[in-house]
């Protein structure tokens, strides 16, 4: 039997039950897909609001609410499509597991997910931060020059791309050989 990514919960019905049982092949996937999702959503929300203190608030009851009503579909799938009333309870018994454990999968990995991507935007800046403190500031591709007065002279460009001299200590300078001797302005 070929098994695709939404006909996976219908294979393994397909493998359990055999011909006791005929599901729709999209409707369990696609639920499971569903309780993961609001999963995702509901623990997303959570975290972030605990990290930034943003009100984006995300009810657990409705987030449930809507589990249930998967799981209710299933149910009504269950009894329709067998041919007993002990697989049907069986049957719905294994969907009402899968879901709630689809729900936690999706909370879990949504925290896990973000913490994680939380810890590399966090080592980003502080590696960041310490490139900082080691080269003196931001490095933003300013020729330096130190004068023998002890005033630091850098390089900047105008609007229009001209160059000009201004010392550390404010004063500007001029130079005609490129900043091999410096003149004060």
């Amino acid at each position: 039997m070929k098994t695709g990514l939404f006909t996976i919960l219908y294979s393994m019905d397909k493998s359990i039950w055999g011909d006791r049982v005929n599901p729709n092949k999209y409707l369990s996937t696609l639920s499971l897909l569903f309780c993961m999702l609001i999963g995702i959503i509901w623990g997303g929300s959570r975290y972030i609001e605990s990290l930034f203190d943003w009100n984006i608030e995300v009810s657990l009851t409705a987030s449930l609410a809507m589990v249930c009503v998967l799981i209710g579909y299933n149910i009504a799938e269950s009894i329709i499509a067998t041919d007993s009333a002990k697989i049907a309870l069986l049957r719905t018994l294994m969907m009402l597991v899968i879901m709630v454990l689809g729900f936690v999968a999706g909370l879990i990995g949504s925290v896990i997910l973000l913490a994680i991507l939380t810890l590399v935007i966090a080592i980003y800046l502080f590696i960041t931060f310490i490139q900082l403190l080691l080269n003196g500031g931001p490095n933003d591709g300013k020729r330096r020059w130190k004068l023998d007065n002890g005033d630091v002279v850098t390089e900047h460009k105008g609007l229009l791309g001209e160059s000009y001299y201004r010392g550390s200590s404010g004063k500007d300078y001029d130079t005609n050989n490129g900043g091999d001797t410096f003149c004060e302005k």
